[in-house]
């Protein structure tokens, strides 16, 4: 039984990779909401604003810049790290498949073109998903980094109106 658990457990590692990756990318991209939301709170504060001089306001864009771009540095890492992930599985994967057609073919009862055939039909069922996964994780990467330039036009406005 433990033998079984942990076959499971090493070829279904991938599910908690990608668990793990979207709860980091989660918690990192709130801090970074929360962030950005203070400092969006502190420029609508006049009180705050008239203490400031302008270098210190022009600070201000410097720092929306520096969390904005923490945001895309995560964004491309998130990215990179679902690649990865979508290699490490199709390379796992592969070997599987290679072992066993190995195992197929010695003790088939059918012939090696058969075997072979039936190989085929996993792999490409194989790189459908593959596919699937590698397009969803586009649009999701998309969506990210829509929402980050979302963000950093709009802090980038409200700092405008703090100018004025």
């Amino acid at each position: 039984m433990n033998d079984a658990l942990l076959r499971f457990a090493n070829t279904h590692s991938h599910l908690g990779q990608v668990l793990v990756c979207s709860r980091d990318v989660r918690e990192v991209l709130a801090n970074n909401d929360e962030l950005l939301l203070k400092l969006t709170q502190r420029m609508s504060d006049d009180s705050f604003l008239h203490t400031l001089e302008f270098s210190s306001v022009i600070d201000l864009r410097q720092e929306i810049d520096v969390i904005i771009e923490q945001r895309q540095l995560f964004i491309a890492k998130f990215e990179r790290m679902l690649e990865d992930i979508e290699l490490q599985r199709s390379q796992r994967v592969a070997r599987q498949l290679q072992s066993l057609t190995t195992e197929l073919v010695s003790i088939a009862h059918k012939l090696r073109p058969n075997i072979e055939q039936i190989i085929e039909d996993e792999a490409f069922e194989l790189n459908a998903v593959l596919t699937t996964n590698r397009i969803t994780h586009s649009e999701l990467t998309t969506i990210l980094k829509k929402q980050m330039l979302t963000k950093h036009a709009d802090t980038v406005q409200a700092w405008e109106v703090c100018l004025k």
